[in-house]
């Protein structure tokens, strides 16, 4: 008792694209074709066609005498098996439990098909004028098994929901929440309205004497719209200015100060050449 099943591999196809999965052929499905209600479902989907709705619904009884769901849609699909192409089969859809699809005994006396139950194979007539003629069009085919719905792990999408949490979390932070505060010369000096140059986190107490060089403290607090005679002042006249120390005591007036002039580099030409010429 017992054994595997009469199934066959076979192809169920539309629209160009195609499914390969395995038929069973039973003797006591007293029906034409069926297919498995989770798998037109899939199929369907794949190929992009709709299920048709029966004129009646036809009632079913199971194998052991038991009634069913009644069958109200079928699926019109080609069927390709041993090498062989049958257009446009009706296949009822129905819950059939382990099986895809199911040829069943009205299909076997329409298409004259007998079965070799032991080599698991069938055995067509010489007459197959109800065959379709071969077609040449090639077709995108896939497995049953890749078209099934995919069973979601739920440890993976909850960290796949965590992390996008956290990025909802960051965008809002960025776009309206949080923001990097500037230290700045005017929260020492409310007379000095130029930004420091150097951002520093928010929520720090540092110092600038501290923190930063004392040259580049001067390139902070120097305004950008100031006169190179403003720039350095003298302490005395009241300005507003910061103060600095004009370096090697040059006067940066662009009215008064002088032109400048290249350093003298003949020592430097002439050692060079007289280095060359050893």
């Amino acid at each position: 008792m017992g054994g595997r099943h009469f199934t066959v591999p076979c192809t169920i196809s539309y629209n160009g694209f195609g499914i390969d999965l395995h038929a069973l052929a039973n003797t006591r499905a007293n029906g034409f074709a069926f297919i498995n209600t989770a798998c037109a479902i899939n199929t369907a989907k794949f190929l992009n066609i709709k299920a048709t709705q029966l004129e009646e619904p036809i009632a079913v009884k199971g194998f052991d005498g038991k009634r069913g769901h009644a069958a109200t849609h079928i699926l019109t699909l080609h069927l390709s098996v041993d090498g062989r192409r049958l257009t446009d089969i009706p296949f009822l859809i129905l819950d059939l439990g382990n099986h895809d699809l199911i040829l069943g005994l009205k299909w076997m006396d329409y298409f004259n098909v007998w079965l070799d139950p032991r080599n698991k194979a069938f055995v067509w007539p010489d007459d197959e004028s109800r065959l379709s003629p071969p077609s040449f069009q090639r077709e995108i085919r896939t497995q049953r098994q890749t078209i099934a719905p995919k069973v979601v792990n739920l440890v993976h999408q909850q960290d796949a929901e965590a992390r996008d949490q956290a990025l909802q979390l960051e965008d809002a932070r960025r776009s309206g929440g949080v923001q990097i505060k500037l230290l700045t010369r005017q929260d020492r000096d409310p007379q000095v309205t130029q930004p420091a140059m150097f951002p520093l986190p928010s929520g720090e107490d540092l110092d600038l004497q501290d923190a930063l060089p004392q040259a580049e403290l001067q390139a902070i607090v120097v305004p950008d719209n100031c006169s190179y005679q403003d720039q350095y002042a003298d302490a005395s006249q009241g300005t507003t200015a910061p103060i600095a120390t004009p370096p090697n005591g040059e006067n940066l007036d662009p009215s008064t100060r002088r032109a400048w002039m290249p350093k003298d580099i003949t020592r430097h030409t002439e050692r060079i050449d007289l280095q060359d010429s050893l």
